[in-house]
């Protein structure tokens, strides 16, 4: 993947075939097959006859000296390691391998593109090349898995806290268990995935995804309307700041999260709750459909849907808005 070219071009400004030529020792004919790539990729270059290339808008790319700056300083106390990768499979995936080897709290990996990025129930992620945030958190817990009841809906809770209190995205919602909307669509999800006993210590791995200026989807086949935070503020915002801002908000949470539960949250799901009080759809157990209407959440994360005047909680499942 060519990476070096667009760590060139990521200023946005017009750079000639040839000076890209000398810059990356390599010839004009190949600087082109470089810039093709980068566009099948879903990086908009723009080629400007006699001038050279540019991309359509500047594009910053994560570094983690930028992201510690902007770290508090008792979470950056907590965070043991920032890894900053071009290409992975997955940031989750390599998390994981990462605790066989070296079982730590506050490792966070990060990564430009993700080939095979995984979402909730085995579905595909797929993000823009350095359009959005890829990050994956490791945590560990004495307690074992059963303290971590409804620890999804708490870390979507965190995310839409920062985005609300940090950028002013006062009308993010959230999707039962963990994806986060914007105008009924999917602007970021969670993953999260459990390692150890679970009446034992274990290690959590929390991934999450958030579009952040993800032009280059429109060229992929995506199954749900997404959109991004550029379409949302009307403005650029900095990938390395907006890490560094989940972390500060992440971080606190998990220091507390074992003792006070998701009891300490469960009053904040309901002002981003985006189908309270709506008729909706679960689909439960594969193909099972139970439609009824949404009655927010228990105080241990469960779904309550109301049918037939009677309440069904539901601990795990897919919902979707269905038209009354």
């Amino acid at each position: 993947m060519p990476r070096d070219l667009l760590v060139l071009l990521a200023d946005g400004d017009i750079h000639s075939g040839e000076a890209l030529g000398n810059a990356l020792d390599i010839s004009r004919a190949a600087v082109c097959k470089q810039v093709k790539k980068l566009t099948e990729l879903g990086v908009n270059v723009t080629s400007i006859k006699g001038l050279g290339y540019k991309l359509a808008f500047p594009i910053e790319l994560l570094d983690s000296t930028e992201i510690k700056s902007s770290l508090h300083f008792d979470v950056d106390s907590l965070i043991s390691k920032i890894d900053v990768h071009w290409s992975i499979a997955s940031t989750n995936s390599y998390c994981l391998d990462v605790i066989k080897h070296n079982n730590r709290s506050g490792y966070v990996c990060l990564a430009e593109n993700q080939f095979a990025g995984r979402g909730r129930r085995g579905r595909e992620w797929i993000s823009a090349l350095a359009g959005g945030v890829n990050l994956s958190l490791s945590w560990q817990f004495a307690g074992g898995a059963e303290v971590l009841e409804g620890f999804s809906l708490a870390i979507a809770i965190a995310i839409a806290d920062t985005l609300s209190d940090v950028y002013s995205l006062h009308d993010a919602k959230l999707k039962w268990p963990n994806d986060i909307l914007w105008g009924n669509k999917k602007i970021g999800g969670v993953l999260i995935e459990v390692v150890g006993e679970a009446g034992g210590p274990c290690s959590v791995v929390i991934g999450i995804g958030i579009n952040v200026r993800a032009s280059g989807l429109s060229q992929r086949e995506i199954e749900q309307p997404w959109t991004d935070l550029y379409s949302a503020l009307g403005r650029d915002v900095s990938r390395n700041k907006l890490v560094a801002s989940l972390l500060n908000c992440l971080v606190p949470l998990l220091q507390h999260y074992e003792q006070e539960g998701f009891a300490a949250f469960h009053k904040n799901w309901k002002k981003y709750d985006a189908f309270l009080d709506g008729q909706v759809v679960v689909h439960h157990g594969g193909s099972d459909c139970i439609e009824g209407v949404a009655r927010g959440i228990s105080r241990s994360g469960e779904l309550l849907l109301e049918v037939d005047r009677c309440r069904r909680a539901f601990k795990s499942g897919e919902v979707s808005l269905r038209r009354a």
